[in-house]
């Protein structure tokens, strides 16, 4: 059986995801656009793969009006991933909810290079992308949300 720990990190944890060859875990999450107090983040760890220890490598805090990250998938050979994050509530309502956000890492820093819309025609604040993978070479993005699209 492999080895095992569990880490308190202060957030409802939605979305994981390992970076390819090395030992760094993406951890995506948050209390979403409400003033719970709790925030809605983004953390890159450096894994100790003896100790197992998470070492904060990289964060990213989101808006209070913008949603919790609910998805993520990282490009097999670059630096970027993608996070599924809706936008505020104003934004879905009117249409433009540019819930996948595309991030990359560089110097121990997030930067946003851009952000799509990935949920259908549906604007409610319900609609989420559950789901995103790239594809082997990393030429392709799937994604898959609570509106069925």
């Amino acid at each position: 059986m492999p080895p095992k720990a569990s880490h308190k990190l202060g957030f409802p944890v939605f979305a994981v995801a390992f970076a390819p060859g090395n030992p760094v875990v993406l951890v995506g999450g948050g209390g979403g656009p409400n003033n719970s107090g709790v925030k809605n983040s983004l953390i890159a760890y450096t894994v100790n793969e003896t100790t197992l220890e998470l070492i904060p490598l990289a964060e990213h805090q989101f808006s209070k009006q913008e949603d919790a990250c609910m998805s993520l998938a990282v490009h097999p050979k670059e630096k970027t991933f993608v996070a599924g994050v809706n936008c505020s509530a104003e934004d879905v309502k009117t249409g433009e909810n540019l819930n996948c956000r595309v991030l990359y890492m560089a110097a121990e820093k997030f930067s946003q290079n851009r952000a799509y819309k990935t949920i259908g025609g549906g604007q409610e604040s319900t609609d989420y992308q559950k789901t995103a993978r790239f594809s082997p070479d990393g030429k392709f993005l799937l994604t898959g949300a609570t509106d069925g699209m």
